[in-house]
């Protein structure tokens, strides 16, 4: 016989709600065969650090996910500033033939959270996508681990977001 233990508080309990405005969201889809130049163009990104002195570009949030056969979408969240900069490398470093995929949402926003119970309990995500829902606040991207929540929104969503992941969520004072 198994035994699991499942914690559930009255409020979810977090570490608090974090922001993050004025971002550009670059998505690109490519062929699981060219993971490996995928990789070498995203590791080539240092190189735009050689310019930028202190301000070193690096992104904030990465996310791939599969997106049919041998077909893979990835998500990289960066600093508006760096926006152009990084358009260019994409299409210069990138495999020709992925490059036409490449979008770019910009600005956005995000919100991410982490929580003390997390990897214990379940339907995190889905409460704050239930409550996103109910209020009619548009989501354009997610990604959740074990202890963490991340939220994108498109320019100004934080305005009704915040609010309503504060009354659900608990943080600390």
């Amino acid at each position: 016989m198994e035994t699991s233990a499942v914690y559930m508080e009255p409020k979810i309990k977090t570490y608090g709600l974090n922001e993050a405005l004025d971002l550009s969201f670059f998505q690109i889809e490519f062929n699981a065969s060219r993971m490996a130049q995928m990789g070498l163009c995203l590791t080539a990104l240092d190189d735009l650090n050689a310019h930028h002195g202190a301000d070193r570009i690096h992104f904030e949030w990465a996310l791939i996910q599969c997106a049919g056969r041998k077909r893979h979408h990835m998500g990289l969240l960066f600093k508006n500033r760096w926006s152009s900069a990084i358009r260019a490398h994409f299409q210069t470093h990138a495999p020709a033939d992925d490059q036409k995929s490449l979008r770019v949402t910009s600005p956005v926003e995000a919100l991410y959270f982490h929580g003390p119970h997390f990897g214990d309990r379940h339907g995190i995500a889905d409460a704050a996508f239930q409550a996103l829902k109910e209020n009619e606040i548009d989501l354009i991207g997610a990604g959740c681990s074990g202890s963490s929540v991340y939220l994108l929104f498109p320019e100004n969503g934080l305005k009704k977001a915040r609010p309503v992941m504060g009354a659900l969520f608990e943080t600390p004072t």
